[in-house]
């Protein structure tokens, strides 16, 4: 009896644990008009990034035709969380590499940005990467991901980041992309957000529905 009585009570609790994550309040971080909130890491970079069509928007290639590594970077840290939003990355491939990323618990250095990304492009679908650090930390399953209905590397995309304590994940167009455990506790465990184009090539990045709900 005692015993029925504590597997219902946990079954319960669990229950109920499932429910507070599903109703955790949504934060937009994005108000679909102006760039409130971020910030170009560097100041002369904010030619590369505006708001057109209620998207942000971000490109790489200044006047002299010089591909340059972009951050737009969200002033708040977060901890625990999961961040969704849509985007599309594109460019001209005969240019070099088109790669982009999200940024997440990563710390400002200067002018660089240091932690952990959630990668874009090809060959990099879905991995995470940690910017001046350790670098790839996880090849993600991009397989999966390109074989999927409908899917082009220029098309637009939902992605999921979850993040609680030690455990990462990524999600794209609902794929489970890559599954992370930090080992290292001298890591930074809290840090800002950062939309990132690679400068390897001419890259163009739109993104929109950048919603944050904290666990």
């Amino acid at each position: 009896m005692k015993l029925s009585i504590l597997l219902a009570f946990i079954t319960t609790m669990t229950c109920f644990a499932d429910i507070q994550s599903t109703n955790q309040e949504s934060i937009s971080l994005f108000d679909g008009s102006t760039l409130e909130g971020w910030e170009p890491i560097v100041e002369s970079h904010s030619k590369f990034w505006s708001v057109k069509d209620g998207m942000i928007h971000g490109f790489n290639v200044d006047e002299s035709g010089k591909s340059h590594s972009t951050y737009l970077v969200h002033k708040t840290p977060y901890e625990n969380f999961e961040l969704t939003f849509d985007f599309r990355l594109s460019g001209d491939p005969a240019s070099g590499v088109i790669n982009g990323g999200m940024h997440y618990r990563t710390t400002r250095e200067g002018f660089k940005m240091a932690g952990y990304q959630a990668d874009m492009g090809v060959n990099w679908w879905g991995g995470i990467y940690e910017e001046h650090g350790r670098k790839k930390l996880v090849t993600g399953n991009e397989k999966a991901l390109v074989s999927s209905e409908g899917f082009k590397h220029d098309g637009w995309h939902h992605y999921k980041i979850f993040c609680q304590g030690n455990v990462h994940k990524l999600y794209i167009n609902g794929i489970l992309m890559s599954e992370y455990v930090e080992e290292d506790g001298d890591v930074p465990s809290k840090g800002v957000f950062g939309i990132q184009l690679h400068g390897a090539g001419d890259a163009r990045i739109e993104m929109k529905n950048v919603t944050l709900k904290k666990l």
